[in-house]
């Protein structure tokens, strides 16, 4: 019975994870607080930012970046995703960063 109430539990609250939704993402490109982009970066970063996903396949997910970075070897494509704050004072960033030859190899979420 103990494992059965685990097993419940771990499958409602599973499903509490908002799921990214591309016309939700690009349509709040520019909201910076309650930013419906912060609830679903997880899903994105777990089931779609994949290592060594493509440029354009990210493009098609994300859109444009708000900033692009280039280092020697390596491209940085940054997102604004608000804040959870309740002041909405520092806003958080995905930032997705990509090899020369233009695949994923890591995402990761900052702070400014």
């Amino acid at each position: 019975m103990k494992y059965l109430v685990t097993i419940l539990t771990i499958f409602i609250f599973s499903g509490c994870q908002p799921k990214y939704d591309r016309e939700t993402w690009v349509k709040n490109e520019n909201q910076k607080s309650d930013n419906p982009r912060f609830d679903m970066v997880e899903d994105l970063r777990q089931n779609y930012l994949l290592k060594g996903t493509s440029f354009k396949k990210v493009y098609e997910l994300l859109d444009k970046a708000e900033i692009i970075d280039t280092a020697e070897y390596e491209i940085h494509w940054t997102y604004s995703i608000g804040s959870n704050s309740g002041f909405h004072i520092d806003p958080y960033y995905l930032v997705v960063d990509f090899d020369s030859t233009g695949h994923l190899i890591a995402t990761r979420i900052i702070e400014h």
